[in-house]
């Protein structure tokens, strides 16, 4: 038993001297985080300087994701352009889109100052001229409107808003089979320039418009046609002959489109002259 005690207090001399002797390790502490924000300006100079833009960066106000309609259109302009921390500077820019925002609108264009894409709000150009007519423009916002009712991109929206029924007839028809071949899409390519006055829809335009419908079901394709009948019964009678065009290009006629087209003559016969 003594031998236990003495065991149990040489342990704790021991202990107790180790402590003194070795030091106590230094306390660890967690550095701060230090939050570094990059913005669109660079300090230059002392801290009392003011900040000036740095040459590859611009300070914009707005995004072109906050545009709720975007549109394209196509020109070469010059503008003398003010941006949101007031630096000034005149740039030859390639316009994509452009769509209204807050009264005034945002442009989406390729700047050969940056050469980079950047966005840009029309209330902050002071001059602007179309580098490929000479036009100087004054009312900016007219200026993007006009020239893009007179675009194949709006000749197409326009369709789409017109027409929609018959286009969803035709594609019920041409797909009815299940495929669409290239003689079908000549013809759909040729009824869609008849809807439209604009000279300058191309097939790409066409044929990706076209292929962005959902194929309706048969009961869809009925609503569509008589809907159709009822607003625009001239406009009916083309898509009938357009549906003949069709099916006649193949050898063997499919019984699905065969079907749709007797249904679509069956239709406009109950309609009173």
């Amino acid at each position: 038993m003594e031998a236990i005690i003495i065991v149990l207090i040489a342990a704790a001399i021991i202990y107790f001297i180790k402590q003194i002797i070795t030091p106590a390790a230094p306390k660890q502490h967690e550095l701060p985080i230090k939050l570094v924000v990059t913005t669109e300006y660079r300090t230059k100079g002392t801290p009392t300087e003011q900040w000036q833009p740095d040459a590859d960066h611009d300070n914009w106000e707005g995004a072109f994701w906050d545009v709720q309609s975007p549109r394209n259109i196509s020109a070469n302009l010059r503008i003398d352009y003010q941006d949101g921390a007031g630096a000034k500077t005149t740039r030859d820019i390639r316009l994509m889109k452009y769509g209204p925002w807050e009264g005034g609108a945002i442009l989406w264009a390729y700047c050969h100052l940056r050469q980079a894409n950047r966005t840009f709000r029309t209330d902050r150009i002071a001059s602007c001229t179309d580098l490929d007519t000479g036009e100087i423009i004054d009312n900016f916002e007219k200026w993007l409107d006009e020239k893009y009712k007179a675009s194949p991109d709006h000749a197409i929206e326009k369709i789409i808003d017109e027409s929609w029924d018959a286009l969803r007839v035709l594609h019920y028809v041409s797909k009815a089979d299940g495929r669409l071949t290239q003689k079908e899409r000549a013809i759909v390519r040729d009824a869609v320039r008849s809807m439209s006055d604009h000279p300058a829809i191309d097939n790409k335009r066409i044929d990706d418009m076209f292929d962005t419908i959902d194929n309706p079901t048969i009961t869809s394709f009925k609503q569509a046609f008589g809907r159709l009948i009822k607003q625009n019964k001239g406009l009916a009678e083309k898509v009938i002959t357009w549906s003949e065009d069709m099916i006649a290009t193949e050898k063997t006629v499919n019984a699905e489109e065969q079907a749709a087209l007797n249904y679509l003559k069956a239709r406009i016969d109950k309609e009173p002259s």
